[in-house]
């Protein structure tokens, strides 16, 4: 087993399990689901199947970019991890105000999803400063 795991790390797979952003969002969906789940079983459906994809989604992409082949690939699924995020927040505000989320249940989550966030912002910037400092190396090596 461990040769194989050496082996998938030469081909450039990395693991997410390292990425303390996923850790967070991983927490993320397992919250939003224990909110939706409380929600009425009767009208409610949509929103309960919107708030857990949204809130799954955000460890699914930064997982999947993980495994980018380039950094600027591992960027784009960070964006998309990072809407998801707003999206998941903007879902339980809707849940708030129609009365079905508790506030307590709300608020705690809505600290996970900003920690997260600011996490993945956080990962994207050193990504992007990686990127500069790489360029900038490759243009004095062409002096």
């Amino acid at each position: 087993m461990t040769e194989l795991c050496d082996a998938a790390a030469s081909y450039g797979m990395q693991d997410f399990h390292q990425v303390r952003a996923w850790e967070s969002a991983v927490l993320v969906a397992v919250k939003a689901r224990k909110i939706a789940e409380k929600f009425p079983r009767r009208g409610y459906a949509e929103l309960r199947e919107q708030l857990i994809s949204a809130a799954e989604s955000i460890s699914h992409n930064i997982a999947e970019g993980r495994a980018a082949s380039s950094p600027k690939e591992f960027l784009r699924f960070l964006d998309t991890a990072a809407r998801s995020a707003t999206e998941t927040a903007s879902q339980l505000d809707l849940a708030l105000q129609y009365g079905i989320a508790s506030k307590r249940d709300v608020f705690d989550l809505m600290g996970t999803i900003i920690c997260t966030r600011r996490m993945i912002r956080s990962l994207q910037d050193k990504i992007r400063d990686d990127l500069k400092r790489g360029a900038e190396i490759t243009r004095k090596r062409r002096r």
